[in-house]
């Protein structure tokens, strides 16, 4: 028997990816602090993202996680759902002028990831980055 273990326990491998990367590069580098402010203010538009997986008996669900998102400065991609990323299965990073956004292919409503990721580039730059006029 070909045994496949759980991705979501055990992480991926070459057969399954658990997560995907996407990423949008800017016409000027990005702030990391602004990048975090704007990642906070996402996470009240799409609080269906703040989750964690929580095992209960023999089942594994998600449950809202109150910690922040959290967002990297140095390109690298955490372990989903670790310490690192305070259990979430969703982490944003910047590095230059790629702003990038990592998730599992577990969350729900996996589709709005494109526009969340948007918001936080293009809020980052509009709040934070861009010359006041």
């Amino acid at each position: 028997m070909n045994y496949k273990p759980n991705p979501l326990l055990y992480g991926a491998n070459e057969d399954f990816l658990s997560s995907f990367k996407l990423v949008i590069t800017m016409r000027s580098a990005i702030d990391y602090k602004a990048l975090s402010q704007a990642v906070a203010a996402a996470m009240v538009r799409y609080p269906y993202f703040s989750v964690t997986p929580v095992q209960e008996g023999n089942s594994i669900v998600l449950r809202h996680n109150e910690r922040p998102v959290a967002v990297f400065d140095d390109g690298r991609c955490p372990v989903l759902g670790s310490e690192a990323c305070n259990g979430h299965l969703l982490a944003f990073g910047c590095e230059g002028r790629r702003s990038f956004c990592i998730a599992a292919t577990i969350l729900p409503m996996a589709w709005a990831l494109i526009p969340c990721s948007k918001r936080c580039s293009i809020f980052t730059f509009l709040r934070f980055t861009a010359p006041k006029a």
